[in-house]
């Protein structure tokens, strides 16, 4: 008997499959820490006054101290709530800590990266809570920064790459319409999302129909009451021909990358960039979309964010939600993340928006930004 025939006999002839393995995306793994904490959003008007010297340095950096103090309560609750998940409790929670700074507009290069930085870390190091990573809103890195907002660019994951926006966006799977059958298919999801129906319109065929009335907005899934929200998802810039991703969609982007759950064809989008001190940028266009602060950081991907934010950030965190429970996260990733939570003892909800938690403080750093 030939090989071929033995092999057939031993595994079956109609059980052989050919298949091209580049048809198969792998799931690239990624660290994870048991919680990622956000500790602040920060624009350039929270450090106004950083790097100049005199009083208005050393007010801009007392209204940080006094903002990571009153963070340490929250910081500490969210890390004693860790050991609840785990079935054996772990002794050293793996936990890192991130904050955030709006790098949108050109007023952000007012205040140099190294000087922010070093304020930032300096604080926050004072109320002990040592910065682990560094995160730029835009996602863009060196590689972007000429492209404008929204562009995509061939380069590595460390400094830029394929734009976060753009990513999500296309994820995104918009409700059916209500009282539909499902012959039609969903409308596109343009440039907003919202969270159920609009209300009609003076003006459109429907509403000038016999008997017609105004209906109001209705959330899909409300209890009791309906708490509908329409988010814009960018802005386009017709004169320079680049668009701006808005601030829910960019939360969200970030919040699924904090959860090790957005990717680029089962590929990483945004690894942490060691912070070169010797030699730091001037500008925040030159900085990495990620930098890793610490020498010795917890893992940047976590198994559950939590953020805490300025009280007027609220109506973003929830457009965000809305994008993400529209959002069709990367299936490989999902199961990535819930078979090591497991194998930790960790129960995850499928949802990744349910993986997601925040506190809201009162007027402080970010509030004007959001």
């Amino acid at each position: 008997m030939s090989a071929a025939a033995d092999a057939g006999a031993r595994y079956g002839a109609g059980d052989w499959t050919y298949r091209e393995t580049t048809a198969e995306p792998r799931t690239e793994a990624v660290p994870y820490a048991h919680l990622s904490v956000l500790l602040g959003r920060f624009g350039p008007a929270d450090l106004a006054g950083v790097g100049t010297g005199g009083a208005a340095a050393d007010a801009a950096a007392e209204r940080l101290r006094d903002h990571f103090a009153r963070v340490v309560p929250l910081y500490r609750a969210a890390r004693a709530q860790v050991t609840g998940d785990a079935q054996g409790a772990p002794a050293r929670p793996r936990v890192s800590r991130c904050v955030v700074f709006d790098d949108s507009g050109p007023s952000a290069n007012g205040v140099p990266p190294a000087d922010a930085i070093a304020v930032l870390g300096a604080a926050a190091h004072a109320a002990g809570l040592p910065l682990d990573h560094l995160i730029k809103e835009s996602g863009r890195g060196p590689a972007d920064a000429d492209a404008g907002d929204g562009r995509s660019q061939a380069a590595a994951p460390e400094g830029g790459g394929a734009d976060i926006g753009a990513l999500l966006h296309g994820r995104l799977v918009p409700e059916p319409a209500v009282g539909g059958n499902g012959a039609r298919p969903a409308p596109a999801v343009d440039h907003r999302l919202s969270n159920g129906v609009r209300p009609s319109r003076p003006g459109t065929s429907e509403a000038m129909a016999p008997g017609a009335r105004w209906a109001p907005p209705l959330e899909i899934g409300a209890r009791r009451h309906s708490v509908f929200l329409d988010t814009p998802l960018w802005q386009d810039n017709p004169v320079s021909g680049t668009r701006r991703w808005s601030a829910p969609l960019l939360l969200a982007a970030w919040q699924l990358l904090r959860l090790g759950l957005l990717r680029d064809h089962g590929g990483v989008v945004r690894r942490p960039v060691p912070y070169a001190s010797a030699a730091p940028p001037e500008r925040w266009d030159d900085l990495p979309a990620l930098v890793q602060l610490a020498d010795r950081a917890a893992p940047f991907c976590a198994y559950r964010t939590f953020s805490v934010l300025d009280g007027g950030a609220l109506p973003a965190a929830h457009a965000a939600r809305v994008v993400l429970t529209h959002t069709a996260a990367d299936p490989g990733a999902l199961r990535q993340s819930a078979e090591r939570a497991a194998a930790e003892g960790i129960a995850l909800p499928p949802s990744p928006a349910d993986r997601i938690g925040y506190a809201f403080t009162r007027a402080g750093p970010g509030g004007d930004a959001v």
